[in-house]
C-alpha cells in the first residue's frame, strides 16, 4: 500500500509541475504581444518542454501504481507523440534564437533526449 500511495503522490506532484509549466507558458507574453520567447525559470532552465516531461513522468507513476497493460500502452503512445512535438519545438527555438537559446537544455527526457 505504501508503494501505491507513493506512486500516486508522485503522479500528482508531476501533474502539478505540468500545470505550473502551462501557467508559465501562458504568462510568457504580455497581452497583444506576438512571436516566440524563450521560457525561463522552474524546469525551463534545464528542459525545452518540461510540461511534457512532467506529463510523461506523471503517467509513468500512475502506471507503476495501477499496473495495467492498457495504461502503459497509453503512456508510451503519448510519450512518443510528445517527444516528436518537443523535438520540433526545440529545433524551432534553436533556429529562431540562435546563440541566445540555452545550449545545455535537454529536449524533454533528461538525460536521454
Amino acid at each position: 500500500e505504501a508503494y501505491l500511495n507513493a506512486c500516486l503522490a508522485l503522479a500528482c506532484l508531476f501533474q502539478a509541475g505540468n500545470f505550473v509549466c502551462h501557467v508559465m507558458l501562458t504568462n510568457l507574453r504580455k497581452p497583444g504581444e506576438t512571436g516566440y520567447k524563450i521560457p525561463r525559470g522552474f524546469l525551463f532552465e534545464y528542459i525545452t518542454c518540461p510540461n511534457y516531461t512532467c506529463e510523461i513522468l506523471g503517467w509513468l507513476m500512475f502506471n507503476l501504481a495501477t499496473q495495467t497493460a492498457w495504461g502503459y500502452a497509453f503512456m508510451l503512445a503519448g510519450a512518443y507523440q510528445m517527444c516528436v512535438w518537443a523535438q520540433g519545438k526545440h529545433r524551432r527555438l534553436k533556429k529562431t534564437f540562435g546563440n541566445k537559446y540555452p545550449k545545455n537544455r535537454y529536449v524533454v527526457l533528461p538525460p536521454f533526449l
